[in-house]
């Protein structure tokens, strides 16, 4: 018995599973590699992701633009400096303003600060009168130190972003030069992609063997697809909940409403952890120091939140992948645990990839035995 009718026959005694550990295996193993070669390649990956959003403004440009000989080139010129000026005026205006909030909320954390030494020194006393000043010094000295902290981080940001905002400068001469490059890489690639994707294409197939063109189409349409509108999906449902808790906290009257959207926005990007995990105790918290409206105007904007990703979900995801909540927490806490932060939405994708190149094998292999069987 040589080693493929082995293998075969190991796969049918336990039910395919030495094939399924050997595709999350090759799964892991190509994204160990893909992550090594993301950053030589990293400029053409961002420039293919902008050609796929340019394809649409530079077909409705082309139409407009038929008669004249150029037309298809000189649309996709007119969709990058429509993509790419307002893209930089938004980074432009957003930096700024967050830079203007970063400053007020250094000068207000003391007086945060305070107030919340205050209630816990009310709450401490409440609950422990005979140790409630032991408990409370215990509770400053955290604070302090958090303050002390925080207070130093953020300074720190500021001083290294105040030089590129007032300069629109890099802060070493340096690396001025592997910038530009990195960006004048970006909009070129971009601009070949979306007008030269046909010849991209037809190169590409002339070039390699027509099963690898046909086993890497089956793998954008199976893997890459569902994971791509996946991603897709979650950015979009994150950025119209960041957008009514900007509105939101700009009705509430709040001198941060951009930066705390921001941030929480970014918090509800991550699977299983949500928006409520800084609304809920942040808003409980107002109730319990007495702060009832500011507390229930918290709470309101926590349903709102709720009710929005209820309405909006479904019609921007559809019939999405997803993952069984324990899956998904298990992939965040191994991501996080093997490559930091980012793990946590990484773990996530990696997966969903897995996940559904397990269910396209089972079809594949299914739809083999059905044939096997017929014969």
């Amino acid at each position: 018995m040589n080693i493929k009718e082995r293998i075969k026959q190991l796969d049918e005694q336990y039910k395919d599973l030495p094939r399924k550990i050997f595709l999350v295996l090759a799964v892991l193993i190509s994204s160990f590699f893909l992550a090594k070669a993301v950053p030589y390649v990293l400029p053409f990956i961002i420039g293919y992701i902008f050609s796929l959003i340019l394809i649409y403004p530079s077909r409705l440009f082309s139409r407009l633009l038929s008669k004249i000989k150029p037309g298809k080139k000189l649309a996709v010129v007119l969709s990058m400096l429509l993509l790419y000026g307002l893209l930089g005026f938004l980074i432009s205006l957003l930096a700024k303003q967050i830079y203007v909030e970063l400053e007020k909320l250094v000068n207000a954390l003391p007086g945060i600060v305070e107030w919340v030494e205050q209630t816990l020194e009310q709450w401490t006393l409440r609950l422990h009168p005979e140790n409630g000043e032991g408990m409370h010094n215990m509770f400053s000295g955290w604070l302090d130190t958090a303050l002390e902290t925080l207070s130093g981080s953020i300074k720190t940001l500021l001083g290294k972003a105040a030089p590129a905002v007032a300069t629109g400068a890099i802060d070493t001469i340096s690396g001025l030069p592997g910038a530009i490059l990195f960006i004048v890489v970006i909009i070129m690639s971009s601009y070949y992609f979306v007008c030269d994707r046909k010849i991209i294409r037809s190169y590409l197939e002339k070039l390699l063997p027509e099963g690898i063109i046909h086993r890497v189409d089956v793998l954008t349409d199976s893997v890459l697809k569902a994971v791509g509108q996946q991603i897709r999906a979650q950015v979009l449902v994150s950025l119209c909940v960041t957008i009514v808790l900007i509105l939101g906290f700009f009705i509430l009257g709040m001198d941060y409403a951009l930066l705390l959207g921001t941030i929480i926005g970014l918090i509800d990007l991550l699977p299983i952890v949500g928006a409520g995990t800084v609304l809920i105790p942040w808003a409980l918290f107002n109730l319990f120091a007495n702060n009832i409206m500011l507390g229930a105007k918290l709470l309101l904007l926590y349903v709102a939140v709720v009710a929005i990703r209820q309405v909006v979900e479904p019609r921007i995801v559809g019939s999405k992948l997803g993952l069984y909540p324990l899956v998904a927490m298990l992939s965040m806490y191994i991501g996080m645990r093997a490559i930091g932060f980012i793990g946590l939405i990484v773990g996530p994708v990696l997966a969903n990839i897995c996940k559904v190149i397990l269910e396209s094998d089972a079809d594949i292999r299914k739809q083999q035995r059905e044939l096997a069987g017929k014969a």
